[in-house]
């Protein structure tokens, strides 16, 4: 009896794995593919292996394009993002989780609200006014709109609410004021929350297209997706390999920031989709 039931169990879990496998497989293929493409030289190549390996693309990537500056421009506005809504947010979040006035809750919604509204349809509106800021082709452009997330303000506060009331209660008897609570307590105290929302933040705004395609003009101001997207069409059509090689280099940012917070990037991922956010 007991035999037989270890022999269910091993040939359920070699189902599990194997699907597990057959789906890590699927999922990684296209950044694998992306690889060969980059190093296959001329020419689309469907290959599973390297053509005639060569690094040229990648040279000709850092070297003949503006590469370099695009990767500057977005290591500035995703990391001045991902630090300045860490503190707006949870700034935002401690009076929504810990506060005692009317209209706590009605506030949240209003913020949870905002991601109700798809991008797309406040582009113009924000195009409008940082044009009449003068601010159009600048990297502030960028930056200002994306320092308060609502949700980030969702993870924070849903971290906060965590924090036992008691210890709050002690710092105010004494005599320790809300911002000295926020700053000597609340910090320390999510600093897990804090930095998954960086990273989120970090690796969302490295890879936006949409919004710096319309703010900025000048290649030299480009971000990382929008350059690619210029240098991807030759005269005899997409480059491929030149495109791949771009990507590769753009992704590796964003691999090392996903290695370093993985746990925390998955609690992340977790508070979202349980409260049902998709951005």
């Amino acid at each position: 009896m007991l035999l037989e039931r270890i022999h269910k169990v091993s040939f359920s879990r070699i189902i599990i794995y194997t699907i597990l496998i057959i789906f890590a497989l699927v999922t990684i293929f296209p950044l694998y593919h992306m690889i060969i493409v980059s190093l296959g030289g001329y020419g689309f190549s469907f290959s599973l292996i390297p053509l005639n390996p060569r690094i040229d693309e990648y040279l000709h990537v850092l070297i003949a394009t503006e590469m370099i500056n695009w990767l500057i421009n977005t290591f500035i506005y995703a990391g001045s993002v991902s630090i300045f809504t860490v503190f707006l947010d949870s700034l935002i979040a401690y009076p929504l989780a810990k506060g005692d006035f009317k209209g706590r809750n009605f506030i949240f919604l209003l913020v949870i609200s905002y991601l109700m509204i798809p991008e797309q349809a406040v582009i113009i509106p924000l195009f409008k006014l940082m044009g009449s800021l003068g601010l159009i082709n600048n990297l502030l452009a960028l930056i200002l709109p994306g320092i308060i997330s609502p949700t980030g303000v969702f993870l924070m506060r849903q971290y906060i609410l965590n924090v036992p009331s008691d210890i709050l209660d002690s710092a105010r008897i004494d005599g320790s004021s809300e911002i000295g609570i926020y700053w000597r307590i609340i910090l320390p105290v999510c600093k897990p929350a804090l930095l998954t929302v960086a990273a989120l933040k970090f690796i969302m705004h490295w890879n936006m297209f949409l919004y710096p395609l319309v703010m900025l003009r000048k290649s030299s101001m480009f971000t990382v997706p929008v350059g690619i997207a210029t240098i991807s069409w030759g005269m005899f059509g997409a480059n491929w390999n030149l495109m791949s090689a771009a990507c590769i280099i753009s992704i590796i940012p964003t691999i090392l920031i996903f290695l370093f917070f993985q746990k925390q990037i998955q609690t992340g991922i977790i508070l979202r989709e349980r409260a049902g956010i998709k951005r």
